[in-house]
C-alpha cells in the first residue's frame, strides 16, 4: 500500500466529476468507493475498507450501494483492475477476469483486470 500511496489519491475534482462514496464513523473514513465513467467507458477504480473493518459488511455496503449508483447512470458494465488481494471478493459478486493490466505503482507487478455485467449477477 505504502508503494502505491501517491497513485491512491483522489483529488477534489474527480470528487466533483465522478463518483465519490465514503463511509464514515465518528470522523474516520472506514472505506469508500471511486468509480469514473467516460463515454461508453466504465470503471470502478477503487472500492476500499480499512483493513480493520474488513469483514464487517463494509465492502458489501459499498457494492450495493455502486450498483444503484450504476443503474440510475444507465451502465450495465464496468471494468476494475484489481488488487490481487480483492480480486476473490469481486469474483464472489459475479466479476469475471477478463486479463491483467500492468500496475501504476510496480511495472513488475500485473493485476487482474475483471469485468462486471449487471446482467451476469443478483449480487445488489
Amino acid at each position: 500500500m505504502l508503494a502505491a500511496k501517491e497513485h491512491l489519491v483522489v483529488t477534489e475534482q474527480q470528487v466533483k466529476e465522478d463518483a465519490v462514496y465514503v463511509i464514515e464513523d465518528r470522523g474516520v473514513i472506514r472505506g469508500f468507493y471511486y468509480f469514473r465513467s467516460i463515454g461508453c467507458e466504465a470503471e470502478l477504480k477503487w472500492l476500499f475498507v480499512s483493513p480493520e473493518w474488513i469483514g464487517l459488511g463494509l465492502g458489501k455496503l459499498l457494492w450495493e450501494h455502486l450498483l444503484e449508483t450504476v443503474k440510475k447512470a444507465g451502465i450495465s458494465r464496468f471494468r476494475i483492475v484489481s488488487d490481487p488481494n480483492a480480486e476473490a471478493f469481486y469474483r464472489k459478486l459475479g466479476a469475471k477476469r477478463i486479463g491483467w493490466e500492468p500496475s501504476s505503482a510496480d511495472s513488475n507487478l500485473r493485476l487482474p483486470l475483471l469485468e462486471f455485467t449487471l446482467d451476469n449477477s443478483d449480487a445488489s
